[in-house]
């Protein structure tokens, strides 16, 4: 059956593509590895490129390997279609996914470089409800903390806040007063995920800095390590 084809799943370590990945899980899907691209343009549109050199330790928390690719400014796409390939060629993968929710030119990109390296593209998330979804990655036991801010009603205040129920309470709040997409599928933040139900080892940040632009903010991890549970 082509079901059992395993998939490759575009990772940027953020709460979407983590969340991609337990859906997959729940589906009976095996995850074959994950795939990074680390855009060197930090407004690049199509992919996440704060703290994304960190996923290789996610993955190792999750018994996945990462394959990666640095981007240069306009290269993202043939990045990311020769991790596709790699995906294939190394690993059997018969599928592409992506976290994405509502980002229909995203995922016009990606569905067609899926589809010219041979794989079936799917997106586990598509199409759910934001202010629940957001709800349902904090009652799913995700620690997902804000990284990036860059929509008008996001303070800075917000960089290194890890998402929980009241936090989740204020952006869906936010989002409705400052009509910005509540599960950040617009750009408007970035997560990365510290802590997951399927990880082994959670991520430990041992250095950081707060980076602050006119209309922006970004918690850059300098350094971070894996620790065992309890």
């Amino acid at each position: 059956m082509s079901d059992e084809r395993p998939v490759a799943l575009l990772f940027s370590g953020g709460k979407d593509s983590n969340f991609a990945y337990m859906r997959l899980r729940e589906q009976g899907r095996e995850v074959c590895c994950l795939m990074t691209v680390i855009p060197r343009d930090p407004e690049s549109m199509l992919l996440h490129s704060v703290n994304a050199f960190l996923t290789p330790l996610q993955g190792e928390a999750m018994g996945r390997p990462v394959l990666m690719e640095d981007a240069g400014i306009g290269e993202e796409e043939d990045a990311l279609r020769r991790l596709m390939r790699r995906a294939v060629a190394d690993y059997g993968a018969g599928y592409a996914a992506t976290g994405a929710l509502i980002s229909r030119w995203q995922s016009g990109v990606f569905n067609r470089l899926a589809r010219e390296s041979g794989l079936e593209p799917i997106a586990p998330l598509w199409g759910l409800d934001q202010e629940e979804y957001l709800r349902e990655v904090v009652r799913r036991g995700l620690k997902a903390m804000i990284t990036r801010v860059s929509a008008y009603g996001l303070g800075n205040d917000l960089l290194g806040a890890v998402l929980d129920e009241p936090l989740v309470e204020r952006i869906v709040e936010l989002s409705r007063k400052y009509r910005f997409n509540a599960s950040f599928d617009g750009g408007e933040a970035e997560t990365f995920v510290l802590d997951a139900p399927f990880y082994r080892m959670r991520v430990s940040i041992v250095d950081a800095e707060v980076v602050r632009g006119s209309d922006w903010g970004e918690l850059r991890i300098k350094r971070a390590k894996l620790e065992i549970k309890g």
